[in-house]
């Protein structure tokens, strides 16, 4: 019983408890009436101390107790009768439903819990970047629907630097997400608030800094909203890198937009490509060892589904090696790309730009494609990837005449076969031969016989293919084939060896540690060897990422 219904008797007051849930009224009420008004009103009745009003819409029941509790009568009256009883009477009790909100009360609530929970997401963003809080912005709700634009969608700044929330965006399940994005648009200058760019980067801040498992709602609302835009590809983009782009890189794009002038969205695109090939991502012993699992496992395709050794930080994916006869290689002038060119390799010859073409009916016949990986010596650091000291004991033994085995993560090749095809495993390795992940995995699950079949018949090899581990190709070897190949696995991590009829060419990755050795042997071996400027393949025969799908 509530403390305002004490000195009311217990069965009067019970009795309005239980009409105020049994009946739904609108209230209960328990007064104290005095005698006068008894006679005033109602001269019939007699030793009335007590009465009960519950109140409905259109009427008011009104249930008479005398001073021991005991019902005397019960009468409908009209709203404004009972109104001047209850003038000149005490309320003991009351039963209401609790009022709701006016919308001006509503927002007021609204706003005030907004200004908590965006005083977390500021904290958030804060604590990722490694930053300080920004001033607090004035805050404010609008019932105005479709507030803001593609990327800043739920949110309008104002040119002093207010933040405008969309009213019916507060209650959806990405709220969070929002007030993180809008969070980060606020540590930039207030004259970049508006920026388009600057909120696309938040948006993709908020799914980074999300667990995996909670990044479904958000994720689908930001590409909805982008949608048959110029944004969508930057918008997949960023959703196929939120787990590679962590809160150092958010970082550099912070100190990006903060001082880029303009933020058109072609500007945008190149100052991202420098960032993404930059990326590198922190790999440690776990890693590792599922990459070498993964390696593993390429050499049986059919278990790479089973997504044990999923890694979707550094894009972890298969590659297929295939060696069609009418494929060879021609040192070209300009890079030429066309759909004939499988992979291409920039590098400085004589202080000009050359260009290795691997493609359709070029000048030299491939006999082999080799890939090897051994990322057994190498654990990451600041600096990229560093020896383990394994590199520096086989050089030592080499300086002694003496050479110790070893063993490597992955190594495969293939040559030119002329193993004969059914229509479907043609088909199929038709498919595979275009490179791209999704396919291949498509492949493996729609026809895995056939893909089978055709790695047993010698016509393909699966390959990891990755990115974002700080690896990526340094120089260019040529020269006789089995002295490419030695010089390339004493001194890389990572080499694709394209053997020709009596020569080979070698693109090896060596850094740090590896690459004074390969500089030594390299010209010791009398190799040739040219530094690699870049290099690209639409089919994947060489790792390579397409950087805006």
């Amino acid at each position: 019983m509530p403390r305002s219904a004490r000195g009311v008797p217990k069965e009067i007051a019970a009795f309005g408890e239980r009409q105020f849930n049994e009946t739904g009224a609108a209230a209960v009420e328990v007064l104290r009436v005095k005698a006068s008004t008894i006679r005033k009103y109602f001269r019939q009745l007699k030793g009335v101390t007590f009465l009960v009003a519950v109140k409905s819409l259109d009427r008011v029941r009104v249930y008479f107790f005398t001073n021991a509790g005991v019902m005397a009568l019960g009468e409908n009256l009209d709203h404004s009768d009972y109104e001047k009883v209850r003038k000149t009477s005490r309320l003991l009790a009351k039963f209401e439903k609790p009022r709701e909100l006016t919308p001006e009360e509503k927002r007021i609530e609204a706003t005030e819990e907004l200004r908590s929970e965006f005083g977390k997401a500021l904290r958030r963003v804060s604590r990722y970047l490694g930053v300080k809080e920004p001033p607090f912005p004035e805050l404010y709700v609008s019932r105005d629907t479709e507030l803001g634009s593609v990327q800043s969608f739920g949110t309008e700044y104002t040119e002093t630097g207010e933040v405008v929330f969309e009213e019916s965006v507060l209650n959806k399940g990405w709220i969070e997400s929002l007030l993180n994005r809008t969070a980060f648009v606020v540590f930039l200058p207030v004259g970049r608030y508006s920026s388009e760019v600057c909120s696309l980067v938040g948006n993709a801040l908020s799914a980074s800094i999300l667990k995996i498992s909670e990044r479904e709602g958000w994720l689908s609302e930001w590409r909805e909203r982008s949608k048959d835009t110029d944004w969508s590809p930057f918008v997949e983009h960023f959703i196929r890198h939120a787990d590679t782009y962590r809160s150092n890189h958010y970082r550099w794009l912070w100190d990006l937009l903060g001082a880029m002038k303009r933020s058109d969205l072609e500007g945008f695109r190149r100052a991202l490509r420098v960032f993404h090939d930059s990326c590198t991502v922190p790999i440690g012993t776990e890693e590792y060892s599922q990459i070498s699992g993964y390696c593993e496992v390429c050499k049986t395709p059919k278990r790479i589904l089973k997504g044990r050794y999923a890694l979707p930080s550094i894009h972890l994916s298969p590659r297929i090696l295939a060696l069609p006869n009418s494929l060879g290689v021609s040192v070209l002038d300009d890079d030429t790309i066309n759909e004939k060119v499988w992979a291409s390799v920039s590098f400085v010859r004589g202080g000009a730009a050359r260009h290795l073409a691997v493609q359709e009916g070029g000048e030299e016949g491939i006999v082999r494609l080799e890939y090897r990986l051994d990322l057994t010596d190498c654990y990451p650091s600041s600096g990229g990837l560093v020896s383990h000291g394994r590199l520096i004991v086989q050089r030592a033994l080499a300086a002694l005449g003496l050479k110790r085995p070893t063993s490597v993560t992955f190594s495969a090749a293939v040559e030119p076969s002329e193993s004969t095809l059914n229509t479907t495993e043609e088909a199929v390795l038709e498919r595979l031969l275009l490179g791209e992940a999704e396919i291949i995995e498509n492949s493996l699950v729609g026809s895995p016989k056939a893909v089978d079949s055709l790695v047993k018949k010698g016509r393909i090899v699966f390959v990891p293919g990755f990115n974002h581990l700080g690896l990526s190709p340094s120089f260019l070897l040529f020269g006789p084939d089995e002295v490419v190949r030695q010089v390339a696995e004493a001194n890389s991590i990572e080499s694709t060896i394209v053997s020709l009829q009596s020569s080979a060419y070698g693109l090896v990755s060596s850094p740090s540690t590896w690459r004074s050795g390969l500089l030594s042997d390299a010209t010791q071996s009398g190799l040739k060897i040219w530094p690699v400027r870049s290099t690209s393949s639409s089919r994947r025969l060489i790792r390579d990422e397409k950087f805006l799908a």
